[in-house]
């Protein structure tokens, strides 16, 4: 659940703004919610982006609809062909991608890039940010947080299995709707 951990941490840094997650688990959907999302949606997003944004759709000569307006910023913790594509159409023109998840197939149509003229940044939890003047590591970004209790994780942690229950662990892990797991663990 990248998506909720993106959305804890912004709450937790007070950061102060509209968040629309696409989610299309009803049980992830309630959760991430309950996060600090400001809606959630499933399914339909040129339309509902078209609908929140109040940006306008169009279909170009070559490729899928696109919309004209958008969100400011999106972040795809997915990075799978469609999330990726699907997110170049709903960001504005001169708005910012940040591709959070590792996805193996990432072709992408190009069109919504150079059309709205956006930015795509990659980030990953092992770097380097810059906080007050001075560059930090992200983990210890993140302990800091959890520490002073401005982001809040122990409730992601939905299910525990001893050591033997592996097998039993990774079917609740493979099938976290049907579960309604979030985080899985071994408990030592």
């Amino acid at each position: 659940m990248i998506g909720t951990l993106v959305v804890k941490v912004m709450r937790g840094l007070g950061v102060n703004c509209d968040i629309t997650v696409a989610e299309p688990s009803a049980f992830h959907a309630d959760y991430v919610r309950k996060a600090g999302a400001d809606r959630v949606i499933n399914g339909g997003i040129i339309e509902k982006a078209q609908e929140i944004t109040g940006g306008r759709a169009y279909k170009p000569l070559i490729g899928e609809r696109i919309l004209m307006g958008g969100f400011d910023k999106v972040f795809d913790v997915v990075a799978h062909r469609r999330t990726l594509n699907s997110a170049l159409r709903v960001t504005k023109a001169m708005g910012t991608i940040v591709v959070l998840g590792i996805g193996k197939d990432a072709r992408l149509d190009l069109t919504p890039l150079w059309l709205k003229i956006q930015n795509i940044k990659g980030a990953y939890a092992y770097g380097y940010n810059e906080s007050q003047g001075t560059k930090r590591h992200a983990f210890e970004m993140a302990l800091e947080m959890m520490g002073r209790g401005d982001t809040r994780v122990e409730d992601m942690l939905t299910h525990k299995f001893a050591i033997d229950e592996y097998q039993e662990m990774i079917e609740v892990s493979l099938q976290k709707d049907r579960y309604q797991a979030i985080k899985t663990a071994i408990a030592f």
